[in-house]
């Protein structure tokens, strides 16, 4: 799903999967977001995704870990190695 186009992901969750088409494009929604800390600061007032339990921990855990990359002085290395988009958070 990695090396996939959004359309190509989004006929496979939905043709393959059964999922309802419009919830895979919410899905789509998250999927194109890219950032950081600002990121993770947007998604926490986003209230249907903080209505989700798992995801208010997967943010939690994500301002964890940034603040330790801040910390360490290795954020910006962070960055550059392994780009903090939702479409790589999504299969990781």
């Amino acid at each position: 799903m990695f090396q996939m186009e959004w359309e190509e992901v989004r006929k496979e969750m939905v043709v393959e999967k059964g999922l309802a088409g419009d919830v895979a494009d919410k899905i789509g929604g998250y999927v194109k977001l890219q950032g950081s800390m600002d990121l993770v600061e947007k998604l926490s007032t986003d209230r249907a995704l903080m209505d989700v339990k798992d995801a208010q921990a997967g943010l939690q855990e994500m301002k964890v870990l940034l603040r330790y990359c801040q910390l360490y002085g290795v954020l910006d290395n962070v960055r550059e190695w392994y780009p903090w988009d939702m479409y790589v958070l999504l299969i990781w």
